[in-house]
């Protein structure tokens, strides 16, 4: 078991994280953006050249393709990019916010925090 306190903002552009594993502060991201999984991509299935750096997270009823190379995965019309101020709220920030966890390394979160822009922490803070 790997524990750590895990910071995470899911921003427009990039979902960035911190944690503190074993004394030592880690900190990655990955572009923002939360691409309908198909079945099988080329992140499950590696006789294609090689496997994709991007996790499944399942959220609801949908299978999101998040991390560092889901741009591959992402088709023109749909990004997974949100300039709603419900963001917070939807499957799409869930699913980056559980990616961002993925690639932490951390399996006991004590302690997370979450970054959320100014104007919109009196609305959603109680919701995260």
């Amino acid at each position: 078991m790997s524990e750590g306190n895990v910071a995470v903002d899911v921003g427009f552009g990039q979902s960035k994280w911190s944690v503190k594993l074993d004394g030592v502060i880690i900190t990655g991201g990955f572009p923002s953006l939360a691409p309908i999984s198909s079945g099988v991509t080329v992140s499950t299935n590696e006789s294609m050249g090689g496997k994709r750096n991007t996790v499944k997270v399942v959220v609801g009823n949908t299978s999101f393709e998040i991390g560092p190379d889901s741009h591959l995965a992402k088709s023109e019309a749909s990004t997974g990019r949100s300039l709603s101020e419900e963001f917070p709220t939807t499957n799409n920030y869930k699913a980056l916010l559980l990616g961002a966890l993925h690639y932490s390394g951390a399996t006991h979160v004590p302690y997370l925090a979450l970054g959320l822009p100014v104007h919109t922490m009196p609305l959603y803070a109680d919701v995260l």
